[in-house]
């Protein structure tokens, strides 16, 4: 560990920065600087554009679609998300739930966890008639097909259990999508009330590793509020936000200006 103290290292967060200090790294050569979003690859696309993808989803005009993209690993906390859906489901017949996993990649499939509920405390919410309504995307996707992912989605979703800095609700609220995101974890580095709403959440040490427990109420009531006042989110604004602190541009001139120095 001692020879740790002369490393110099640059992170995206400040929950990943004390993760490395934790493991004896000098505080002071670990510098934060958040990852940046390319604002040119994501943005909002008009309405034409995204009815004719969600007629290739089989999504209808009032349906009200939740997003999430992920490794599906235990972190990323996909199982309250699922939980969630289905609680809302059994009033509001009308949600989706696009689950964008890796599993060629990280041979964690999403309907691993649909199994899963199936055999949990909830499994009496889950039944044929509404998982139907759960959409499953494996394959490998281009970066416009991302975007365009993102554009058919009304909120993205990310009940997170740890994460080193999570760049996938960024891309979201670049493309115009709220955003739903754990409260304490290290999207509270480039949170702002402009891009969604935060899930109330409690710090968890067990052994060497220190993970966040989001809230399944908050969560259910995030997407809630949500999916009844969609037009509170201004995609302007949403953008302008990200544009003036989260472009890459931004990113990499304050890289360039530590290493220079």
């Amino acid at each position: 560990i001692s020879s740790n103290k002369t490393i110099n290292i640059l992170t995206p967060s400040k929950w990943s920065k004390e993760g490395f200090v934790k493991s004896g790294f000098d505080p002071d050569k670990v510098k934060v600087i958040s990852h940046g979003v390319d604002i040119k690859n994501f943005y909002p696309l008009d309405d034409i554009t995204k009815n004719k993808i969600k007629r290739k989803f089989e999504i209808k005009e009032d349906d009200f679609v939740i997003l999430n993209i992920g490794s599906m690993t235990e972190n990323k906390g996909i199982d309250y998300l699922i939980v969630a859906f289905f609680i809302l489901k059994q009033k509001y017949d009308n949600l989706k739930l696009i689950l964008k996993d890796q599993s060629n990649l990280f041979k964690i499939h999403a309907s691993q966890y649909l199994k899963k509920m199936k055999e949990s405390k909830y499994s009496n919410l889950i039944n044929d008639r509404n998982i139907k309504d759960v959409i499953i995307i494996s394959n490998n996707l281009t970066i416009s097909e991302l975007n365009n992912l993102y554009n058919v989605a009304d909120c993205y979703a990310s009940p997170y259990r740890a994460e080193g800095f999570n760049l996938t609700p960024l891309e979201a609220a670049s493309s115009g999508k709220p955003i739903i995101v754990t409260k304490g974890g290290s999207t509270d580095d480039y949170f702002d009330p402009c891009l969604g709403l935060q899930i109330e959440s409690k710090i968890i040490n067990d052994k060497n590793k220190t993970m966040l427990e989001p809230n399944l109420d908050s969560l259910v009531d995030n997407i809630l509020k949500i999916k009844m006042n969609k037009s509170k989110f201004d995609k302007k604004k949403i953008q302008e936000y990200l544009s003036k602190n989260y472009s890459w541009e931004k990113v990499t001139e304050q890289i360039f200006d530590i290493i220079t120095k």
